[in-house]
């Protein structure tokens, strides 16, 4: 009856969907005409205008919207997560539409009504799931739509459980009761007088077959109850009640981005520590294009006009080429205006002692291999511009840790390399909060809190902060 239910609900949804998709491009085509002062276009009209766009849009928005799971059960996931996900199935329907206009010649081709019927649809579709949430809130609180819960297992994680969803009435669950063997109980694993024990494990059976239950939440230790718990999760599938486990396989703090993924038929757990949002991710990487492809373009004079300074000035290629250190130990050649003299890398060794930094990082403010050209290039950071080209190709991005070279890696400490997780970048936080004033133990760890807590609002921020630091003449 509850898969019923839920199939019902689940197709009220895609037509509340598609109906939003159809005011969204009556939206766009009358603030496109109050736009450009024009009388607002029949309905009639807009609908012959825009139906193939309409259709498409629709299709591809209810196929991606399943994909990602925007029709299943959201009643314990925050809404910034359904919003992240409406964000995401709103791009693939417009972009679909977007190259049908500019390659498979549509019969509409007004770029910009588009734009608008896009933000007018991921605007609805976000106001749409609110609306639903607060509906559900309220019908929830009143003692409908709720699913009764029961608990195998009595220890901490269960006791926790139970005390989120007796505070959150929205999540609509209703603890029954709970299973477990006899044993003495702490005071830490106590519950509410109302939570009853039902029973043991062997009862479980007959304790669903005598109780309306519509999930079992599985708090047992795994390691020590695996064999218990592949029995009972076989009962419950047998009886049609849906499972969750929660797991104490591992217990680390910083895991945030832990998923479940399958192959075939084998779950997999994925454990991940850096970003790892594939949308996100390739937005990044079309702005690195964007933005790298722009600059060398419009610097291209400048950038010939500093290469003839370069071979003025001292003998030599323009160029530094040098091998550095990318995501997961990748190698790739780094591209930089030279600003040395020649066979400057040979008399590394001998200026070691003169270094400024601490751990495995050589810098001398007043290094005696610099160039008259290349000071000023260092002071403004006008050596780094080539990099650009690095980030076109998809070596580096605009913003990520500084890649490292090979025998500094070496001398990495194993927490230390974990910097190396995600791609290098021209800039970072230790850049635009001091430079080579900063420790390399800080250093290493600003990179690691631009890994952890990355959103591309931050590499917008340092972008910023990066090009008043360059002007600012404090390069070196």
């Amino acid at each position: 009856m509850l898969r019923v239910y839920s199939k019902f609900l689940t197709n009220i949804f895609r037509l509340l969907d598609i109906g939003v998709i159809i005011i969204s491009f009556v939206i766009g085509g009358w603030l496109y005409d109050i736009i450009r002062s024009k009388p607002l276009t029949p309905l009639s009209h807009i609908f012959k205008l825009f139906s193939i766009e309409m259709i498409i849009y629709a299709l591809v928005w209810i196929y991606i919207s399943s994909d990602q799971k925007l029709y299943y059960s959201r009643r314990m996931t925050p809404i910034y997560k359904e919003v992240e996900a409406l964000i995401k199935a709103s791009f693939f329907p417009f972009a679909f539409i977007l190259i049908g206009n500019l390659g498979l010649n549509f019969p509409n081709h007004h770029y910009d009504i588009l734009v608008i019927v896009w933000i007018s649809n991921l605007t609805l579709m976000i106001l749409l799931r609110i609306c639903l949430r607060k509906m559900l809130r309220f019908i929830r609180a009143k003692g409908f739509d709720y699913r009764n819960i029961l608990i195998v297992g009595r220890n901490k994680r269960s006791s926790a459980i139970i005390r989120r969803i007796s505070d959150e009435e929205a999540f609509g669950l209703k603890m029954v009761g709970y299973v477990d063997e006899p044993r003495e109980i702490s005071d830490s694993t106590k519950y509410p007088e109302n939570i009853k024990c039902l029973g043991n494990l062997n009862s479980l059976i007959d304790i669903l077959n005598s109780n309306i239950i519509d999930e079992v939440f599985i708090t047992l230790p795994i390691k020590s109850f695996y064999e218990r718990m592949e029995d009972i999760i076989g009962i419950c599938t047998r009886k049609g009640v849906g499972v969750r486990i929660v797991s104490d396989l591992f217990y680390l703090k910083d895991m945030k981005n832990s998923t479940i993924d399958r192959l075939d038929n084998i779950p997999l757990l994925n454990i991940s520590f850096g970003p790892d949002d594939i949308f996100k991710l390739f937005l990044k990487r079309c702005l690195d294009v964007l933005i790298s492809s722009s600059l060398l373009i419009i610097t291209a004079p400048f950038l010939l006009f500093v290469s003839l300074l370069i071979r003025l000035d001292s003998p030599g290629p323009v160029l530094f080429i040098q091998e550095r250190v990318s995501c997961n130990n990748r190698r790739f050649k780094l591209l930089k205006f030279r600003t040395m003299m020649m066979n400057a890398e040979d008399k590394k060794s001998e200026l070691m002692k003169m270094n400024e930094m601490d751990g495995p990082v050589f810098k001398i403010k007043n290094d005696p291999r610099i160039t008259r050209v290349g000071r000023y290039l260092r002071r403004f950071s006008i050596d780094e511009l080539p990099q650009l080209i690095n980030v076109f190709k998809g070596e580096m991005s605009l913003v990520g840790p500084r890649p490292p070279t090979p025998d500094e890696v070496e001398k990495y400490s194993w927490g230390q390399k974990r910097r190396l997780s995600v791609k290098p970048g021209i800039t970072c936080l230790w850049q635009v909060r001091g430079r080579n004033k900063i420790p390399f133990a800080e250093w290493v760890n600003m990179d690691l809190e631009y890994i952890d807590k990355w959103t591309l609002t931050m590499d917008f921020k340092i972008l910023l902060k990066t090009i008043i630091v360059v002007f600012s003449g404090k390069g070196m």
